[in-house]
């Protein structure tokens, strides 16, 4: 995956809505403890997709 591209969120099933008041991206710099914050959009698709939206940063490690 190039790092410009944005992550797609694919099943085979239906998807239901997701509540992003619960969903946090986390960056993680190489050679720092902490983990900060980021934003991010996640835009639905369709029914068995969701994009997640944000700026990825070189050498940080990501949590969502």
């Amino acid at each position: 995956m190039d790092p410009d591209q944005n992550v797609s969120i694919v099943s085979k099933v239906p998807l239901k809505d997701v509540d992003t008041l619960h969903v946090r991206l986390f960056s993680h710099p190489a050679g720092d403890s902490l983990w900060y914050k980021e934003p991010y959009e996640l835009q639905r698709i369709n029914n068995e997709e969701y994009r997640l939206r944000a700026e990825w940063k070189p050498g940080c490690g990501i949590q969502l």
